[in-house]
């Protein structure tokens, strides 16, 4: 199983916990490369991780997955249905940079939370740190399989 670790995009003593679980995730986009597929569906498929979850917390109805390669796919699918209830992005996702695309998003879909999980690299968390990380709720660092 990975590491992955949060970085603080928001003060978390402001976030009201109790609300959380009002709003049910119902449908996820998942916007990947062919390779970042490739590499989750080698630590194991998210969403069979996301389903197993579900049934050890004795949660029912877990989320159903769209993945789509680019952003410019990701646009095209909400454009014919913005019913996602939750976008998960990888760092790389075409020609259009995460950031960008998260900004329209937050602008077209404003009640969509979007999460940005990259691979943890020094260049990657550098390139992060450098830019305007408002559209994004959550930033996840994914550090690979964890080690005994």
């Amino acid at each position: 199983m990975p590491h992955i670790y949060l970085e603080k995009v928001h003060d978390f003593e402001s976030i009201n916990y109790g609300s959380l679980m009002q709003k049910r995730i119902r449908k996820v986009l998942l916007i990947c490369s062919s390779y970042d597929a490739f590499i989750l569906e080698e630590d194991g498929r998210i969403d069979s991780q996301i389903n197993r979850e579900y049934l050890d917390l004795n949660l029912s109805n877990p989320p159903s997955f769209t993945r789509v390669s680019s952003a410019d796919e990701a646009m095209e699918i909400l454009k014919t249905d913005n019913s996602f209830d939750f976008i998960l992005t990888m760092y790389n996702i075409g020609e259009i940079d995460v950031f960008t695309f998260t900004r329209t998003v937050k602008k077209k879909y404003p009640d969509i939370p979007t999460v940005l999980l990259a691979n943890y690299s020094k260049e990657i968390n550098r390139r992060i740190q450098d830019e305007d990380k408002s559209s994004l709720d959550y930033i996840f660092f994914w550090t690979g399989p964890r080690t005994l």
